[in-house]
């Protein structure tokens, strides 16, 4: 079974997420070149809004978690603490990004942070396979016969692996310079991707899906207004706001008629 204890859990996933920040930062610096101070303060900006989107949005996805009764507030702040959302620092970083640099250069460290990002994104999808239902990636339940025993009698989706082939089409796309031909940057590219993916697939995970003792006992992530998770109305206003700017983008430029000579 994969039903880790909470600490197990927490430090083979301290583990993936050390692993995954070496590959960033490896794969940046190959990207990017020489750092300079402004480089820096720009990388510092999208990891704090990386972390705080993150952790924000988690705790929007199970607001059960702000509880200040003593008895149980150790415990949730340690879930709290090692829970995170993709969903949450990917937009995080993007608008820190936006919010601190003003220039085109923006979009450049943009590009050129997406493929190492991806690639980062990639070990954690693994990593999350790798502690089960003591992390929020699990699936719903499943008759499919390729549904897995997580560690509570039910066949569940795997949703981890599904992202992790999701992510690594991705890089192999990106390797195969595929996206170069759409000439429409590859940070804007796979943050439309990634919200489109993880839109469809949060209809995979919990609350969706038949609800079993585990979801009793454990409350799953909260709906909003009774359809979507708070992951999935991210995406699907971060797709929105996207496609809109390709769509603005793509709209040939209105001639501005001459005045005529009185």
């Amino acid at each position: 079974t994969m039903h880790l204890p909470l600490i197990v859990a927490l430090i083979i996933k301290s583990l993936f997420w050390l692993l995954a920040f070496a590959v960033l930062v490896r794969l940046a610096a190959r990207r990017i070149g020489v750092v300079d101070a402004n480089a820096r303060r720009l990388l510092g900006a999208v990891a704090l809004g990386a972390l705080a989107g993150s952790k924000v949005v988690y705790l929007l996805g199970y607001p059960d978690l702000i509880d200040f009764s003593p008895v149980e507030a150790s415990e949730r702040l340690l879930a709290w603490i090692g829970g995170d959302s993709a969903v949450g620092g990917l937009l995080g970083g993007y608008i820190a990004l936006w919010l601190v640099e003003r220039s085109e250069r923006r979009e450049q460290l943009a590009d050129a942070l997406a493929a190492p990002i991806v690639s980062a994104l990639l070990v954690l999808s693994l990593g999350t396979f790798f502690w089960g239902l003591r992390g929020n990636g699990y699936g719903s339940p499943t008759s499919m016969p390729w549904g897995m025993n997580f560690g509570d009698g039910a066949m569940r989706h795997p949703v981890m692996l599904y992202e992790a082939a999701f992510l690594g089409a991705v890089v192999w796309l990106g390797r195969h310079r595929v996206f170069d031909a759409w000439q429409r940057g590859p940070a804007r590219q796979f943050v439309a991707a990634y919200c489109a993916f993880n839109l469809v697939i949060g209809f995979l995970k919990p609350p969706f899906g038949t609800p079993l003792l585990r979801e009793a006992l454990e409350p799953p992530v909260r709906l909003y207004a009774e359809l979507l998770t708070i992951e999935q109305w991210l995406c699907a206003v971060a797709l929105g706001v996207v496609l809109r700017a390709w769509a603005r983008a793509a709209k040939p430029a209105k001639e501005v008629p001459g005045r005529e000579a009185g």
